[in-house]
């Protein structure tokens, strides 16, 4: 048996402005008869840290036959760190592998870096350092903000096409703007052209989230699905997807992935103890962040509104995704943004992406790669050919990609946008599907910016426009995290709905503007989900002509196709939808 006692973290409250360390001490002891200690660690697998700390013997506090004793170590917290409450696991081993396990705790707290600003030889240093990605200067970057324009400059980079055609997407239709692609892709594979897809396996069954929930279906998602003679994951819902492209796809040579929660795993832990431990952004949800609900506060006939399979548990969705929209055209010609193959994005819906050539290109490339690369032998898919850009480019527009693989507990996306937050002096501007804050780090960064004098806005919808496809739900879900920001003087604005177009005036845009001197657009909404479960990309450019222009396209929004939420307001609405928002609460994670 092994024992640690006396745990010791000091200090006890840690800031995350990467200037803080924690020191940890404990005693252990094994009463295994002819036993010695043989290692001692901390357990932070369950944070973002995702590692483990070696503790070492204290020599003058030690008994150096069995190495029993008092044990220490320390590391930094790094900048931007989540904050909370955090569960230190310390753990030991002894000559006989038994292993004891004990907690220490420490809070980790907000505070704003010294010396941030927007001054690029500074801002742009920092936030390399914690994304592992790079500005890249002599891009060109087109905005592509009419949904026509941007389906017709898709289908015209396909038809350009020579060697090959990437794309990644959450959602690919089987009519519209969806079957165009589609149909373009089978005529260029036809042609020899190397085509390789990956796509969200959940989201191939409904048109929207919450429509999963509400499928009246005997089995969980993972019932659902099963492996073909090709390798490819196969939905048994003839209701939802037409199986029969996939297989001519395959056929025709395009390599097709679909790619579920269940594939997209973490490495395994460095100790593997047979004691798993809940994520610390999930036990913050869970403890602190959902309000409590009983049944008292919901409608009688509330178990009725939701019909998913199996209830909360097993929700399906509730598990790891790739939520990006990517096409790269002969590693030349870049897409990203916010739009995804299916015809709501491009006749109806207000959505945002960008046209990048030039050398960031390859990064772009690169991170396609990197998950089709690790998904693609689970499916006995072909490799796609790594085919990068050689050619200088003498543009202007400097880029900075970045992508978050949340299984990986990397959440780089989240961090490039509260690092440009914190940066921020005059204005924070932000476009976004949902607003779903409980208390996380992105929430605390918005409010310490008002604090400082920022003018922070943010446009999401309203009733109006989110009846379409039942986002309803997201926005009773997002009526529920805005009396704490508003309180602090974050202006939120809705969208303002066009009569008689039922919610074909919806805002799918997600763009962050920050001081006229940075921008970025891609599929990163301000949700828990974005956050901690779904693979997000943003891109980032300072280019000022295009930073001038988006900040004038927002604030003439906000007057001429928006409405702001005053406190009065949202207690009308608070009051008039409150059962709706309760119930919304059970599935708030799914946005």
């Amino acid at each position: 048996m092994v024992v640690i006692k006396n745990i010791s973290i000091t200090p006890s409250h840690i800031p995350n402005d990467g200037t803080g360390r924690a020191l940890i001490r404990c005693m252990v002891f094994t009463d295994t008869d002819h036993a010695s200690i043989s290692s001692v660690w901390v357990d932070l697998l369950h944070t973002e840290l995702y590692r483990t700390y070696s503790l070492n013997p204290n020599s003058n506090q030690s008994i150096s036959q069995t190495q029993e004793g008092e044990y220490f170590g320390s590391f930094m917290i790094p900048w931007l760190m989540d904050t909370g409450r955090y569960l230190f696991i310390i753990r030991a081993k002894n000559s006989k592998d038994e292993i004891g396990r004990a907690v220490g705790v420490c809070e980790i707290y907000y505070r704003h870096p010294d010396s941030l600003s927007m001054e690029p030889s500074i801002f742009r240093s920092r936030l390399e350092s914690i994304t592992h990605s790079h500005f890249i200067d002599g891009n060109k970057i087109k905005l592509l903000e009419d949904g026509p324009e941007a389906l017709e400059k898709r289908l015209q980079l396909i038809d350009q096409a020579r060697k090959q055609i990437n794309i990644q997407t959450y959602m690919l239709g089987q009519t519209g703007a969806g079957r165009k692609i589609l149909d373009a892709l089978f005529q260029k594979s036809d042609q020899g052209v190397e085509i390789n897809l990956i796509l969200n396996a959940d989201t191939q069954i409904p048109s929207s989230p919450i429509s999963t929930v509400r499928l009246k279906l005997s089995q969980v998602i993972g019932d659902l699905v099963k492996e073909d003679e090709t390798g490819l994951v196969e939905w048994f819902s003839h209701e939802f997807l037409d199986k029969s492209w996939i297989k001519a796809a395959t056929r025709g040579g395009i390599n097709v992935i679909m790619i579920n929660g269940e594939q997209l795993k973490g490495p395994k832990a460095a100790h593997d103890s047979q004691i798993k431990k809940t994520d610390h952004w999930l036990e913050k949800i869970i403890k602190d962040g959902l309000p409590k609900i009983t049944e008292k506060t919901l409608p009688k006939d509330w178990k009725s509104f939701f019909q998913g399979p199996g209830g909360l548990p097993s929700l399906p969705l509730l598990d790891y995704a790739v939520h990006e929209k990517i096409m790269i055209i002969d590693g030349q010609i870049a897409i990203v943004g916010g739009r995804n193959l299916e015809n709501h994005y491009f006749t109806e819906w207000f959505d945002l992406e960008c046209q990048i050539t030039g050398p960031a290109v390859n990064t772009i490339q690169t991170g396609f790669l990197k998950t089709f690369n690790s998904i693609a032998p689970k499916n006995n898919a072909p490799l796609p050919t790594p085919l990068y850009s050689t050619e200088t480019n003498h543009d202007t527009h400097d880029v900075f990609f970045v992508q978050s693989r949340p299984w990986q507990r990397e959440y780089h996306t989240l961090k490039a946008v509260v690092a440009a937050i914190q940066a921020s002096q005059v204005y924070c501007y932000i476009r976004t599907q949902y607003i779903v804050l409980p208390d996380s780090l992105l929430k605390e960064s918005l409010i310490d910016a008002v604090h400082r004098g920022v003018d922070v806005r943010i446009l999401t919808n309203s009733f109006q426009t989110s009846q379409h496809l039942n986002f309803g739900v997201g926005y009773f879900v997002s009526l529920n995290y805005l009396k704490a920001l508003m309180d602090h003087g974050v202006r939120v604005y809705e969208q303002k709905g066009i009569p008689d177009k039922s919610g074909k005036d919806y805002h799918h845009t997600k763009e962050f503007l920050f001081d006229s001197e940075l921008m970025a657009i891609g599929s990163f909404n301000v949700t828990i989900r974005s956050f901690f479960i779904e693979s997000e990309n943003l891109v980032f450019t300072s280019a000022k002509e295009l930073c001038k222009h988006r900040e004038s396209v927002f604030l003439s929004d906000l007057q001429k196709q928006a409405t702001e939420i005053t406190q009065q307001y949202l207690a009308y609405l608070r009051k008039k939808h409150r059962s709706k928002m309760d119930l919304s609460q059970l599935v708030d994670i799914l946005f």
